[in-house]
């Protein structure tokens, strides 16, 4: 399918064609595939996505073409230090009629090389007579800019973002200088002048893209947006792609990119001159160091303020004593503790006033979790509703479904459970099958099925979950994301015993369940992508936030004091899980740092599931350990220390590698969405 070309990214290891080409239906997929490198385009990328493009073209089966870049970033540019980097090598001209660029002095090769390869192969592209989709995930940094420019259409996953840094080089920005048409002028210059990251949500107000998405659905919203436009009669498209195009180029864009890319040439001479080389000494590595996020330690007096409220507040309010939600005394005790939280304005600090909480930004939350578990304050039974269910509503939801649904979940007055998990659908969410069926003449759904594993379900007023509502459709689609009450006729909730005697968990049983449209979050069928969202916090921030575990960490290193180890190994494991704890700790303070510029969490979620899951095992394990015999003493044992709460919390401790996702799936979604790694 494409031309061989002689350079590989690894002289060990047997060539992969640098760029890919599939078919849906009428839709064409063209993948750049250097995902080892963040799809860095060299040549042969280069001149493998033209034949793929060509080929696309020539199909007549294909209407859209969506370009994509396999691995977990879109492009992170042009390839200025891959072991695959062939500028030097000889190549035909496609975009232009050219002599050979090899081996030509000064500014000759480079000038040629480029008005071939950079900018005229994206205005060829630009041109394609077929609508051109970019699926753009992760980093999409200046010459990936140029490909996500040069398509029709740009469909970013919530986790991209696009930066423009070669000012840094002294070069006023990339070869296919679109930026004052893509964004405007002002916001041109600030990309240009500070070479920042824009995140997607930015680059969408912007207008620089079309929609956003969340990660894991990119591919099936672009491939979705591609099969629509390719309903469209062909010859329709083609005219309305060449009319905006003439538009654009008569409002003065092929012009300023022949301007521009002349100022572009005259820096690459400049640097020649006064540096090292064209790009002024700069590499993949240099450029890359002034993307990432600094981060910032330091608290303002505000934020100790927040801090020190919390801290007066918890202590003077604290109840005293180990309360259990997984026993229907300890479960309405703690239902009058969120009342009180409530009350105080402490239950959801993060919320707007208008639900009931203080507007707290991300670092106060972090400060309340740290003072809250610092007090040693009780177990939060809402959690699965505030840390979960809120961020989908407030995302997804309607302003009647928040009116009706936050202030009383965070009242502690409506207690959520979790209905993801089924007998044959565990760590593989979209492998669900209870039922939705459509009830027209109610204007709602019926509702068939088991939910397993729904933590306190028991006690709980109100069950969140997948229901597949498309009996026609598998895996991720036909899905619907449904709020129903467990008191509705119908349900059955059957109370799961543990090992403690505890009813920790319930099985909830549908037959025929009403629940009427203003319980349906998001559009009907949508359910996977607003489930990415709820996935996202139970992963990341919001469900076990770092405070927890530096607390643990605290009163591990007081037991080591209280019953010193002779043992240097044991002495080490306790050292070694504080270390984590605070590792963790900072992990969350540099999340924190990126979603306070804009950017979502995406696959990197995961790590921080896997970091908090293993460590709070880590912490128990250290703490059986100095405890010796004395550790398999529970509550109320005379002897028992901490009246047997190391023992509890490490039994829960247990769970954490398998509930949220189990960590050998977080870490496949590592090793292909962070680290580009294949499937197989």
């Amino acid at each position: 399918m494409f031309q061989s070309w002689p350079v590989t990214d690894d002289d060990q290891a047997p060539p992969e064609p640098p760029a890919l080409l599939s078919r849906e239906g009428a839709v064409a997929v063209v993948t750049m595939n250097r995902p080892r490198y963040r799809n860095a385009q060299n040549m042969a990328m280069t001149y493998a996505l033209d034949d793929a493009f060509a080929e696309a073209v020539r199909d007549d089966a294909v209407k859209v073409i969506v370009l994509a870049g396999a691995g977990d970033h879109f492009s992170a540019g042009h390839d200025i230090g891959t072991p695959g980097r062939d500028i030097h090598q000889p190549f035909d001209g496609r975009a232009t009629v050219k002599w050979e660029h090899a081996g030509r002095p000064g500014a000759e090769g480079t000038f040629v090389r480029e008005a071939e390869a950079y900018l005229g192969m994206c205005r060829r592209w630009r041109e394609l007579p077929k609508p051109t989709i970019a699926m753009v995930q992760g980093a999409c940094v200046a010459g990936g800019l140029m490909l996500a420019w040069c398509c029709d259409l740009v469909v970013a996953a919530d986790d991209a973002f696009f930066a423009d840094p070669v000012v840094k080089m002294g070069i006023p920005g990339v070869e296919y200088f679109a930026h004052p048409y893509v964004m405007g002028p002002r916001f041109a210059k600030e990309l240009l002048f500070t070479g920042e990251r824009v995140p997607a949500a930015r680059a969408l107000a912007m207008g620089m893209v079309n929609r956003v998405v969340p990660r894991a659905s990119l591919r099936d919203e672009a491939l979705g947006l591609a099969a629509k436009i390719a309903e469209m009669p062909r010859f329709g498209l083609l005219l309305a792609k060449r009319a905006v195009n003439q538009a654009e180029d008569r409002m003065g864009l092929r012009d300023s990119m022949d301007a521009a890319f002349g100022l572009h040439h005259l820096a690459h001479a400049h640097n020649s001159l006064s540096s090292p080389d064209h790009l002024q000494g700069h590499d993949a590595k240099s450029m890359a160091k002034g993307l990432k996020l600094p981060m910032d330690l330091e608290l303002s007096p505000s934020e100790l303020a927040f801090r020190d409220d919390a801290r007066r507040w918890l202590a003077d309010n604290v109840p005293e004593g180990r309360l259990s939600g997984d026993t229907a005394d300890g479960f309405r005790a703690l239902r009058a503790w969120e009342a009180r939280l409530f009350d105080a304005r402490w239950a959801v600090v993060s919320w707007p006033e208008v639900f009931g909480g203080r507007g707290a930004s991300a670092v106060e939350w972090l400060l309340f979790e740290e003072e809250y578990y610092r007090a040693g304050a009780p177990q939060r039974i809402a959690q699965n509703g505030i840390f979960l269910l809120a961020p989908t509503l407030f995302e997804f939801g309607t302003d009647e479904q928040k009116a009706r649904v936050l202030p009383r979940m965070a009242a502690g007055l409506d207690v959520w459970a979790q209905g993801w998990s089924e007998p044959g659908a565990g760590s593989d969410l979209a492998g669900v099958s209870s039922r939705g069926v459509r009830d027209d003449a109610r204007g709602g759904w019926r509702l068939t099925g088991q939910k397993t594993w729904c933590t306190r379900g028991a006690f709980c007023d109100y069950l969140f979950g997948l229901f597949r509502t498309d009996p026609s459709s598998e895996r991720h689609k036909g899905l619907t994301y449904l709020m129903a009450s467990l008191r509705a006729p119908g349900v059955t909730v059957r109370p799961v015993g543990r090992l403690d005697g505890e009813p920790g968990f319930a099985d909830v049983f549908f037959d025929d369940v009403f629940v009427p449209d203003a319980d349906v979050i998001g559009a009907a069928g949508e359910g996977w992508t607003v489930a990415m969202t709820t996935a996202s916090s139970e992963r990341g921030l919001t469900l076990r936030s770092p405070g927890r575990y530096v607390a643990a960490a605290r009163r591990l290193v007081e037991l080591v004091r209280r019953h010193p180890s002779p043992h240097p190994a044991l002495r080490d494991a306790v050292a070694r899980v504080h270390m984590e704890a605070e590792a963790n700790h900072l992990y969350t303070l540099q999340t924190v740092t990126k979603v306070q510029r804009g950017e979502a969490l995406g696959a990197s979620a995961s790590i921080n599931k896997i970091l908090w899951s293993e460590l709070d095992v880590a912490l128990h394990d250290a703490a059986l350990a100095l405890l010796g015999d004395r550790a398999e003493l529970v509550a109320g044992a005379r002897l028992a220390e901490d009246d047997g709460a190391w023992m509890k919390g490490f039994q829960f401790a247990l769970a954490g590698p398998i509930y949220a996702g189990t960590n050998e799936i977080q870490r496949n979604v590592i090793a292909e969405r962070l680290l580009g790694l294949p499937r197989k």
